[in-house]
């Protein structure tokens, strides 16, 4: 076994994929496996041309095995090397510095690789044995979440229910539609303007006068949507629902989550023969996915190019070097690349490929079938959990997508 370890040079490929694996999983429980396909499919085709172009410089195996080991070490610990010295040595996160660094480090090992007539086999088992360590930890990680049911379609997996005996004497042509509406972030009248100094109170009066009831000083139970919407879609605090929110944060986003799918509320209303209407967000773990209808302006789109693959794809691309092309002029170099290479190396740079867009689709999409609903025959239990004022905001003034991206209050209001 130590001979084949010392001969055979896998590292590099374990080293393509454990950054991917180790994003992936631990996100697993809020994501559906789909959302990982872009991430994977750049991993993969990173490996390969690097391995090519390593292997054309040094005409050797094990020297260009160690190229790319390097010089992929060096691409996907760049995101979290700047992150740690924004916010533990900010005076050292320079783009210039540390991307001048990185090069110096790998022409310094290429050149060493060129001139050495070693034959490596040591360096290949240290490296084999650390990177194949790493991955089996990180599918250890993954296996335990698996067993626990932590994984996303454990969480989301539909409940069997026995339908109720007497549904039929229940039912009624006279039971109204129910709908619960979430406007995600938008805060309250008062603070708004003590906040914001924006007055909404025209729209609150226009609410008034169609019958809607707005208590004052309203909040909420819970300072997160997860906690928030499990409790109200259970109708109970989340202790008596035998959730300890001080407990670790991924074990509580399994039980909300799970709350959250198997809703008492919901139950209640399909124990009535009500039909279930629901509607996408960017959030997965927050989607009723399994109603009766359920409106995703992505259905029709490739798995690839679904928002929930886009906002994956976009978090793994910052934790490497890639935010180069983000963060500095070379953003501008980018815009002069085919559009198809721009969509992969920095999808902000085309704004009908990024999530942003995305987001806006699907609120456009949403408020546009809410409307189709009350048309629609039996009594109906309608769940919008709408995004519209939730970052990322995605809205100008008049309603149409706000192409540059602007996180700022005034683009809140």
């Amino acid at each position: 076994m130590s001979k084949f370890f010392e001969k055979t040079p896998f590292h590099f490929i374990l080293f393509a994929f454990y950054p991917f694996l180790s994003l992936y999983f631990h996100n697993a429980q809020q994501i559906p496996a789909y959302a990982s396909s872009r991430a994977l499919l750049f991993s993969i085709v990173l490996l390969i041309l690097s391995f090519l172009i390593s292997l054309l410089l040094l005409h050797n195996l094990n020297r260009a095995a160690l190229l790319t080991s390097l010089a992929l070490l060096l691409f996907y610990a760049y995101g979290h090397v700047y992150d740690l010295l924004e916010v533990h040595f900010p005076y050292l996160a320079h783009h210039s510095l540390l991307a001048g660094l990185a090069l110096i480090v790998l022409l310094v090992v290429f050149i060493s690789l060129l001139r050495t007539h070693a034959s490596l086999f040591n360096l290949n088992l240290i490296l084999n044995s650390i990177t194949l360590l790493l991955v089996v930890l990180v599918a250890a990680d993954a296996l335990l979440k698996y067993a626990n049911g932590q994984w996303f379609a454990e969480v989301h997996a539909p409940v069997v229910k026995e339908p109720a005996a007497n549904i039929q004497s229940t039912v009624s042509s006279d039971l109204p539609d129910v709908y619960y509406f979430l406007l995600d972030s938008y805060a309250r009248q008062d603070k708004l303007m003590e906040v914001e100094k924006f007055d909404n109170s025209a729209f609150i009066e226009q609410l008034r006068q169609r019958g809607f009831v707005i208590p004052s000083c309203t909040q909420s139970n819970y300072d997160n949507t997860l906690e928030s919407v499990s409790s109200s879609l259970n109708m109970n605090y989340l202790d008596r629902l035998n959730v300890d929110t001080s407990m670790d944060g991924e074990a509580e986003m399994v039980l909300t989550s799970r709350l959250i799918q198997h809703n008492l509320v919901r139950n209640k209303f399909k124990d009535l023969a009500y039909t279930t209407y629901a509607f996408a967000t960017k959030a997965p773990f927050v989607n009723l996915s399994d109603s009766d209808y359920y409106y995703d302006v992505n259905a029709r789109t490739a798995y690839i190019d679904r928002i929930e693959s886009l906002n994956f794809y976009e978090l793994f691309l910052n934790t490497t070097a890639l935010r180069l092309v983000w963060q500095t002029e070379l953003n501008q170099a980018a815009l002069a690349l085919p559009l198809k290479t721009i969509q992969w190396i920095e999808p902000q740079l085309d704004t009908f490929s990024t999530m942003r867009y995305h987001e806006y689709l699907q609120n456009k999409y949403t408020l546009d079938k809410l409307m189709d609903i009350p048309s629609q025959p039996g009594p109906k239990f309608i769940y919008a959990h709408l995004m519209d004022v939730h970052s990322s905001y995605v809205y100008n003034p008049n309603g149409t997508f706000m192409i540059q991206s602007d996180e700022s209050k005034a683009a809140y209001i």
